[in-house]
């Protein structure tokens, strides 16, 4: 027989009574975290707006800022439960028109989608899509990293009734980026190509304007040196 928290039970498909949170099977002592290196306070340290500087204040609020953050955030203990302490248990359906069932996080996980709700896997375009159209969505937490433990959020969950909508919405969305994509890609073939025509005509016309006059003199070069040749 296992023991798990009541929320790894909810992913067992099922919870714990009601009547047995307060008598877990094992209680795991919270794990302290090691206290940082003691605060040390300069001496201006309290002095400013509604801190008179004297020593009574600036000992309080030296003792205040020295209180180690694992006093501050402690843990709390671990409380694993038994099977036999669960009844079956599946998220409840969700309808139309009842609010999404966000947690403390404002997300959906995909583990304990409720009937009723659709995942919609289109990470911008559908948010996108939800957002022009005003429909009501949340992000979806489909997991976490499993080596630094960070939630993963992928896709929107809406309500079953909005998901086709969502779906042609965010197909135009797509369909709008890619067509300017391939706009401003054109532009700039285009751009490059006008360039090099550019560069190509200035260059015949300099040919044809400097070319023949480059001609002559080289002409007229040949010329004086054939009669050097003559006269000597």
């Amino acid at each position: 027989s296992i023991a798990l928290e009541a929320k790894a039970w909810l992913y067992q498909g099922r919870k714990v009574k009601e009547s047995l949170l307060s008598v877990p099977l094992v209680r795991l002592p919270a794990r302290k975290k090691p206290a940082k290196k003691g605060f040390v306070a300069l001496d201006s340290y309290g002095v400013g707006a509604g801190n008179d500087g004297s020593k009574e204040r600036r000992a309080a609020e030296t003792a205040a800022a020295s209180v180690p953050l694992s006093q501050l955030n402690e843990d709390q203990d671990r409380l694993l439960y038994g099977n036999w302490q669960t009844d079956k248990w599946s998220p409840a359906y969700v309808g139309p028109q009842d609010d999404l069932p966000v947690n403390e996080h404002k997300n959906i996980e995909l583990a304990l989608l409720n009937p009723g709700l659709v995942h919609i896997d289109i990470p911008l375009a559908a948010v996108q899509a939800a957002k022009q159209l005003g429909i009501p969505y949340a992000p979806c937490l489909i997991g976490f990293n499993s080596s630094q433990g960070t939630p993963i959020i992928r896709g929107i969950v809406v309500h079953e009734h909005n998901a086709e909508m969502i779906h042609h919405g965010a197909q135009e969305i797509s369909q709008h980026r890619e067509d300017k994509e391939e706009d401003a890609r054109q532009r700039f073939v285009y751009r490059k190509w006008k360039k090099l025509m550019v560069g190509i005509l200035v260059k015949q016309r300099l040919d044809r304007e400097y070319g023949s006059q480059k001609e002559g003199e080289d002409e007229d070069a040949r010329l004086v040196e054939v009669q050097s040749d003559g006269e000597s």
